[in-house]
């Protein structure tokens, strides 16, 4: 199985039809937020539309901070959304966090902490532990290479990462951190930030009998 994401977007839709060559080896894309650049339904759904051109089978999302939070209407009307859902597909648990922590910036779909607590203390409510599980969150889990700006500042959620060493999922697809693209890992669970896709970058996890290779890709 071969599972492609995208992170941090904003908007430049024309990236779907660059990656073509990659869509056409996946088995699932996933959207990690920021899929527009402060839109909302009707941006996310041109995005949704210009992605299906390229890619017919099975698409997760969830929102970032940048994205309205009327953009989750589309992602519910394709039934593709993630946040606080359990989705199992191809022998694995699918589930997803959207936004961001509060920024210095003032975005649309900011949460704290204790926000953060109570989706995942939902989300914990319907894992099966003999299913291997994927997280996708837009906001990345506290040091985990992943979440380090240009200063040096962590910026990850406390809750995520306590979250991860509970639960150990296989990946944590993120985001969020444009210059933290790259691997990291907490415990047995490998994080990837694949950076920003309007700058050409996805990340790539291929699964096959128990071996996972997950890497970021140009295009």
């Amino acid at each position: 199985m071969r599972i492609v994401s995208f992170s941090d977007i904003h908007g430049n839709f024309k990236i779907f039809e660059k990656s073509k060559n990659i869509l056409l080896g996946a088995d699932i894309v996933i959207l990690s937020g920021d899929i527009t650049h402060f839109g909302g339904d009707r941006e996310s759904l041109r995005g949704i539309k210009e992605l299906k051109k390229y890619f017919d089978k099975d698409i997760f999302a969830v929102t970032g901070n940048c994205d309205l939070k009327s953009a989750e209407k589309t992602l519910n009307d394709f039934n593709i959304n993630l946040s606080e859902k359990v989705i199992e597909k191809k022998g694995f648990l699918f589930t997803g966090l959207k936004g961001s922590l509060v920024t210095p910036f003032s975005t649309p779909n900011e949460f704290l902490e204790s926000d953060y607590e109570k989706m995942l203390s939902g989300i914990e409510k319907q894992l099966k532990k003999e299913v291997p599980l994927v997280l996708v969150s837009h906001q990345p889990p506290f040091d985990c290479k992943c979440d380090v700006i240009d200063s040096g500042i962590k910026t990850g959620s406390i809750a995520i990462r306590r979250f991860i060493e509970n639960y150990s999922p296989v990946v944590c697809f993120t985001g969020h951190i444009h210059e933290a693209y790259g691997t990291g890992k907490i415990g047995n669970t490998i994080i990837v930030n694949p950076g920003q896709a309007e700058k050409g970058r996805a990340a790539i996890m291929d699964y096959n009998n128990g071996s996972c290779e997950i890497y970021v890709k140009t295009f």
